[in-house]
Formats: structure tokens, C-alpha cells, sequence
């Protein structure tokens, strides 16, 4: 059959039975889309693994239990100790960054807030690290004498997931910082 003398017969037939053949011809196209969908649908959730959901999870402790900060040199003078730090967020999430209030350096059972907590030109230290980027960072706390120190970072959290708070603890040998390394900026 032509399709032009199809069109040409139908245009012929009164108007309500050209509308039982579009509301049908309509049910029949939407019949066979669903179905179409549901095949999908049906092959998507037979090969659904839900061993990934686990290594995601996984993934996500790995992020958290991964060390992000690292003290890079130690400059003891008489009016102030600077530690010079990197914060590394190699992840594909934010990192939310301790406050100055959340930061303390533990020597002998002693626990010392720092005074400033600045970017290495001087500027305000990021609060959050973005994915994929270094972030350096001067810490200076009231002058002090000690061959060893705690450096804690508290109330790290990463955007995506801010009910998993952790928190990084450094154990720094002051004498080997104090060496003159040479400083990223």
C-alpha cells in the first residue's frame, strides 16, 4: 500500500474516527517505548553488583584515614616558632580545614594553640582545601624548647560527607625540621 493514499484515506474518514486511530496509534507507541524501557531496566539491575557500593565505602575510609597534612620545616627563634606546613588534597572532594581553634601542638603534656595561622604570603590560610590542589601554610606558636612535638589537627571533614569527622596527629622531631630544607611556596 502507498503511503500517500494511506494519508489520502485517512484525511477522507470523519473526524472521530482519524481521532480513535491517533489515541491508538499513540497507545500503541508509548506500549512499545515502556517496554523497550523495561528490557533496559530489567538487564541494568541483573548485572548490579552490590560489591561496589562496598568499595565505595571503602574508598571513603581510605580518604579519611589518608594523611593530608605535612610539616615541611620547623624555625625556632626567640620571639615565635613557625612551622611551615602543606595540606595535599589529591581527592575529588573538599577538604574543610581546621580553624586555628582546632589546631594545638602538644609538648610534654603541654598543650599550645598556635598565635597565626597564615598562607605563606602572609594572607589568611584557606579554610577549605579543593580537590586536587596544595595548600601552604605557616603556623607560628609562642617560642618554645623542645627536641619533640605533637602537631594535631582537629574537625577535618570533607564536604560530601561532613557527618565523618577526623582529626590528624603529626609526631614531628623538631631538631631534623629545623634543618634547612628548601620550602615549596
Amino acid at each position: 500500500m502507498n503511503i500517500r493514499n494511506f494519508i489520502s484515506n485517512l484525511q477522507k474518514k470523519p473526524y472521530t474516527v482519524r481521532m480513535r486511530i491517533l489515541w491508538g496509534s499513540t497507545a500503541v507507541a508509548a506500549v512499545i517505548v515502556v517496554a523497550i524501557w523495561g528490557l533496559s531496566l530489567r538487564s541494568q539491575i541483573g548485572s548490579f553488583n552490590a560489591s561496589e557500593l562496598i568499595d565505595l565505602t571503602e574508598k571513603e575510609q581510605q580518604e579519611a584515614s589518608q594523611k593530608f597534612v605535612k610539616v615541611e620545616r620547623v624555625e625556632l627563634t626567640a620571639e615565635a616558632a613557625k612551622f611551615f606546613f602543606t595540606i595535599n588534597n589529591p581527592t575529588d572532594d573538599i577538604l574543610n580545614v581546621s580553624d586555628i581553634n582546632n589546631i594545638n601542638l602538644d609538648i610534654a603534656s603541654q598543650a599550645l594553640n598556635p598565635i597565626k595561622l597564615l598562607d605563606r604570603q602572609g594572607k589568611t590560610f584557606v579554610r577549605k582545601a579543593l580537590s586536587k590542589t596544595e595548600n601552604f601554610g605557616i603556623l607560628e606558636f609562642p617560642p618554645l624548647e623542645a627536641a619533640d612535638a605533637t602537631l594535631v589537627f582537629e574537625n577535618l571533614f570533607f564536604e560530601k560527607h561532613p557527618e565523618t569527622v577526623f582529626k590528624e596527629i603529626l609526631e614531628l622531631d623538631l631538631a631534623d625540621l629545623q634543618s634547612n630544607q628548601e620550602l615549596r611556596n
